[in-house]
């Protein structure tokens, strides 16, 4: 496992730039499989867990 520390303002772009790429995908996002996708919705979900816990 790698630890990273990151701002809240780190955070907050890495986050928005999952966003962007899910909503930009060429092959049609998680919905449609693909599985570069599919591990960064589960990355954003593991990201997002980990800020609610520090709020």
């Amino acid at each position: 496992m790698i630890t990273v520390h990151l701002t809240a303002e780190e955070v907050n772009v890495v986050l928005q730039s999952i966003k962007n790429c899910l909503n930009k995908c060429k092959e049609g996002g998680p919905e449609s499989d693909c599985p570069d996708c599919k591990k960064l919705q589960e990355v954003m979900v593991k990201i997002q867990t980990e800020v609610s816990k520090s709020v």
